[in-house]
């Protein structure tokens, strides 16, 4: 797998693969830019993982819009990996 996921209600962080980290070690500063691009504010632990924290009160809208912002991301620095 490319991440593991760790969850505790709706605060979580995706830990990238050292496989994949091997290819591209900026990876999880890209895809935080390409986060901030569509309006997701997320930050980097360490270099490897990304975490997502929402804020206390969200609507199902706002969670929607986190999501896809999110996948949108993932989608922009996939297109630029070899």
């Amino acid at each position: 797998p490319y991440t593991t996921l760790f969850r505790s209600g709706l605060t979580a962080a995706f830990e990238f693969s050292e496989k994949v980290l091997a290819k591209n070690s900026k990876l999880a500063d890209l895809i935080l830019a390409a986060a901030r691009r569509e309006g997701i504010l997320t930050r980097s632990l360490l270099g490897h993982s990304l975490q997502i924290s929402p804020p206390l009160i969200i609507t199902k809208d706002e969670l929607h819009f986190m999501v896809d912002g999110f996948l949108a991301a993932l989608g922009q620095v996939e297109k630029t990996q070899p």
